[in-house]
Parts: C-alpha cells; sequence; structure tokens
C-alpha cells in the first residue's frame, strides 16, 4: 500500500511539473492573441508589429523589396500569396512612399487598411478554442463572428516569448490557392488580379505601372 501512495504521488508531481509550464504557455499566448485581434480592431498596426515573429518581418522585407523592383518575372516565380499582397501594395501605396518602406513599415500599413475594410465585420475578437503547445511552437485554433469553422494561428518563442508566426499559416493558404488557380487554368498574374477584383472595398484595377520600378515615382493608384 505504501508502495502505492509512494507512486501515486510522483505520478500526481510529474504531471503537475508538466502542465503547469504549459499552461502559462497557453495563458501568454492568449494575451498575445487578444492583443493582436484588439490592435488589428481598431487599427492601431504600431502597436501590434512587435508581435510579430522575426521570420514574418523578414517576409515582408521580401514583399517590400519585390514591390520597389517591380520586377514581373522575378515576381511571378514567387508563389500566390506573395504575388497577390506585392500587387496590392503597389496599388495602394503610391510608388514614391513605398521605395522608402521596410517590412515593418508594410506590415502596419496592411493591419491598418485591413481595419478600414473589415472593422465592420469584425465588431468582436475572435474566441480562441484550443491551444496545443508543442516545446517552442503552438497552434490556436479560433472561430470570429460566430461561425463554425475554425481557423489556426501558428506561434513561436522567441527570447522566450511568444511570438505570432503568420509564415506557416500563408504557406497553407499559398498551396490551397495554387490548386485553385491550375484548375481553373489561371496564369499566376491573372489569378492574383482575380483575386483582388473581388475586394468590393478596394476596388482594383489593374495598370500600366504596376511594373514600374518604384524608383520611377509613379503613382500606382489611378
Amino acid at each position: 500500500m505504501r508502495i502505492y501512495l509512494v507512486v501515486l504521488i510522483c505520478l500526481v508531481v510529474k504531471y503537475t511539473a508538466y502542465s503547469a509550464p504549459y499552461s502559462e504557455h497557453e495563458k501568454s499566448i492568449r494575451s498575445v492573441f487578444n492583443e493582436y485581434f484588439n490592435g488589428m480592431h481598431h487599427g492601431h498596426g504600431e502597436s501590434i508589429v512587435s508581435l510579430i515573429s522575426t521570420d514574418s518581418l523578414v517576409m515582408y522585407d521580401k514583399y517590400a523589396e519585390l514591390a520597389i523592383l517591380a520586377d514581373k518575372e522575378k515576381l511571378l516565380a514567387e508563389n500566390i500569396v506573395t504575388i497577390t499582397k506585392v500587387i496590392k501594395f503597389r496599388f495602394l501605396i503610391p510608388s514614391n512612399k513605398i521605395s522608402t518602406m521596410n517590412g515593418k513599415d508594410l506590415f502596419v500599413f496592411a493591419a491598418n487598411n485591413k481595419h478600414q475594410q473589415t472593422a465592420v465585420l469584425i465588431p468582436v475578437i475572435p474566441k480562441i478554442k484550443s491551444i496545443n503547445v508543442s516545446r517552442e511552437s503552438a497552434v490556436a485554433t479560433y472561430t470570429k463572428n460566430d461561425s463554425s469553422s475554425s481557423l489556426p494561428m501558428y506561434f513561436l518563442i522567441e527570447e522566450g516569448i511568444w511570438k505570432i508566426h503568420l509564415t506557416p499559416f500563408l504557406d497553407k493558404a499559398s498551396s490551397f490557392l495554387e490548386i485553385q488557380r491550375v484548375s481553373n487554368k489561371f496564369s499566376k498574374d491573372k489569378f492574383a488580379f482575380h483575386l483582388l477584383s473581388g475586394e468590393k472595398q478596394l476596388n482594383f484595377r489593374p495598370d500600366k505601372t504596376l511594373w514600374l520600378p518604384a524608383s520611377d515615382h509613379s503613382l500606382i493608384k489611378p
């Protein structure tokens, strides 16, 4: 009986030691999640850029570089999400301004622009349904606007702090869109135009200056 009690106590101690850190991780992840969506809802891109992982901001640096170069061949070698985002930035931002922007600037612009487009559509912060923590990474599933469908948000730890990891979600989105593009027999640029034309608030129209380098200081937006 005494041996049984010793084993039981050891198991309880082991479980507590194992689960407590994960409980703290989940609490931190929820805090970052809520702060991120609260910032998006109120158009405070400047306040939430610090929540984004380093590699995600490096990805936005790449968007900035491609937008400034406006090299069609180089851009069309990228995945469909990258192509669509770069074209959207070129359409929305005058080239003399975008030529001075880096990845952080583009993220802040995108966050604030998304707020302008969707503030009415996102009246409340989405709710987390579950969090799966695996060492230094995590995935939270959430719903928004009382939707029954779940969406993933990825996280990773940088210097002991949980950050939002955008790259996996965008990679998965691009793979999904690529299947649609191929099945509908679109070229990459035409498919990007198709996706952008579906954003009613954007009022997207392709323009000849779309492929001019930003150094030419041509206004991309009509």
